[in-house]
């Protein structure tokens, strides 16, 4: 049996208390930047790209979930983006 990082703390990017939508909007600039880079070093299909820690513009950390990788070590990652 795999053993998933815990995701129920994480916050979930809209979800966040965010004073404007212009910083939403950043967030999913980050998300984009994120998805972008772990899709271009990885052969494996992202299922799922969740929010851990978010300063937009400066910072985003991403839990990022995997469909079929090739070993089951390869199930998550981390991806860090930003300033």
């Amino acid at each position: 049996m795999d053993m998933l990082i815990d995701t129920s703390d994480l916050p979930f990017g809209r979800d966040l208390d965010y004073e404007s939508a212009d910083e939403v909007e950043q967030l999913d600039a980050l998300a984009a930047e994120a998805k972008a880079f772990v899709q271009n070093d990885s052969f494996a299909r992202i299922s799922k790209l969740t929010l851990a820690f978010g300063v937009v513009p400066i910072l985003g950390l991403f839990l990022v979930r995997f469909e079929n990788p090739r070993k089951p070590e390869d199930t998550e990652r981390w991806a860090v983006v930003g300033d």
